[in-house]
């Protein structure tokens, strides 16, 4: 399709069925920590992807008696019946974490149907179609600069250690990316193109709950530029909503069918109450409050209320312990305990925010990824020992991906600086731009600042920087021919 699409536009030069085979093949370069170093990249949370997963999966099955369909056993060899629960209860009846249908089901099948290396070379293959959507036969023209830049980023940044990172962590670079796209390229795309990015901008933004603000103000920022060039367009519009509204519509769809209980955000972990919690304004106000506010969280926690975010959603005395019932409760409380807590204390959560979020906007590196050697019962990953070779290098390489982005983005910031950006170059870099603030502002700001957060998109600013010093490398060629051939007449 992408072939046919680009016989008539010429502007898109990488969108083709070559351009697919050339983005797979630096996919699989790409993901070289995790060949060069024979390991698996994961978090804390990776398990509930892959469980949720197993169990969606289930549920599906479960809707289609006749087929007598058994998903895949977990590694250990369990069969995931047996050891994941269900999408509400796990197996020790405990209340389950949501996480993104669409992920945890990705995430799971391309594991039962390939293995785990599959997924992140998916990942790193998605996010090289919206590179090379930025591409233009311009930027080509220079291929050695281009390529050596390509290699830098893959060399130095964090887009390799996030491409292999068994998480949906990089997707919020891509939905920056498309809005980047959106700003700075949509009128060069077929309508085909723009019906391809639409869609794929749309799945990725449901892999994660964080990811439908950030596109909401993504969405709001690009509409608002083309609404003051006085180029906004039926089609336009319809780009920059869709992948807004699909994942909220999608989670409330799936959540009435499935779970019984619409929500754009199904089995959410309140993580906006524990991060008010630890900055103060909540616990300062349940303190005060309880018992006579009449919360279930007054009446679980008693005095003994967390009052950091590890202890509240992590810890055997927080709400890893509760009932699903009682995790019920405490999501439809939310929101009202976070109000009330504001008002009592606007300053202070105010104050919070945006220290988080300042903070979180500079932290970048590898420090909150885990190496393991295998996965275990219910995908428990086993964790590598300290000395194991993907374990040092995630040591080793923590400060180089930090310089290395700083330094990779200096020749970019140069360029913007100089005035030598073209117009559509100078788009996509202030819809990046943008895009960063508002990422460390809703996920450093509203849960917490920790390198995860930004390093996953931070690799933007180096993938740019090679990008328009390639364009700007063909300008100055052109230039000097035109001089030449001014001088020969």
């Amino acid at each position: 399709m992408m072939g046919h699409m680009d016989t008539r536009n010429p502007t898109t030069p990488l969108l083709t069925w070559r351009g697919i085979l050339i983005a797979l093949g630096l996919s699989i370069v790409l993901c070289w920590p995790m060949w060069v170093f024979s390991g698996y990249f994961v978090f804390a949370d990776t398990a509930s992807y892959f469980r949720g997963g197993g169990a969606i999966w289930r549920t599906l099955f479960d809707l289609i008696p006749s087929t007598g369909t058994q998903v895949a056993a977990d590694p250990a060899g369990t069969a995931p019946n047996s050891a994941s629960g269900g999408l509400k209860v796990d197996a020790g009846g405990q209340s389950t974490v949501g996480r993104s249908f669409t992920y945890s089901a990705l995430a799971y099948s391309a594991y039962s149907v390939v293995g785990f290396w599959f997924l992140p070379v998916m990942q790193a293959f998605t996010a090289l179609i919206f590179v090379f959507a930025l591409i233009d036969a311009a930027i080509l023209t220079r291929p050695a600069v281009l390529l050596t830049g390509f290699a830098m980023v893959a060399a130095v940044s964090t887009l390799p250690w996030y491409s292999v990172y068994l998480m949906p962590d990089i997707f919020a670079a891509l939905v920056i990316l498309y809005a980047g796209l959106l700003l700075g390229r949509y009128d060069d795309l077929t309508g085909r193109q723009k019906v391809f990015f639409t869609l794929l901008a749309a799945l990725c933004v449901t892999f994660h709950y964080g990811y439908p603000p950030l596109m909401a103000g993504l969405a709001a920022f690009v509409l608002l530029w083309r609404l003051i060039e006085r180029r906004l367009s039926v089609g336009f519009i319809a780009a920059a909503v869709v992948p807004l509204l699909f994942a909220p519509l999608l989670n409330i769809a799936a959540s009435s069918a499935v779970l019984g209980n619409a929500s754009a955000a199904p089995q959410r972990l309140p993580i906006l109450l524990a991060r008010s919690l630890e900055d103060g304004p909540a616990y300062w106000y349940l303190k005060e409050s309880c018992p006579e506010a009449g919360l279930a969280l007054c009446e679980i926690f008693g005095d003994e209320l967390p009052s950091n975010v590890g202890a509240f959603l992590w810890s055997d005395d927080g709400i890893a312990a509760l009932t699903a019932d009682q995790m019920d409760q405490i999501r439809a409380e939310e929101f009202k305990v976070l109000a009330n807590a504001f008002r009592a204390y606007p300053i202070a959560q105010t104050r919070s925010l945006l220290g988080n979020a300042a903070k979180q906007t500079v932290m970048i590196g590898t420090g909150n990824i885990s190496a393991a050697t295998d996965f275990g019962q219910r995908f428990r990953p086993q964790l590598q020992e300290r000395g194991e070779p993907a374990r040092e290098a995630l040591r080793i390489f923590d400060p180089i991906v930090v310089w290395g982005t700083w330094l990779l983005s200096a020749p970019l910031l140069l360029l913007a600086a100089t005035g030598q950006l073209s117009r559509q170059h100078t788009r996509v870099l202030a819809v990046v731009i943008v895009g960063l603030l508002l990422n460390a502002g809703i996920f450093g700001g509203l849960s917490a600042p920790v390198e995860r957060y930004q390093s996953r998109a931070i690799w933007l600013l180096p993938l740019l920087s090679a990008l328009f010093v390639s364009a700007w490398s063909a300008k100055l060629q052109f230039g000097r021919k035109d001089r030449k051939s001014v001088t020969s007449a």
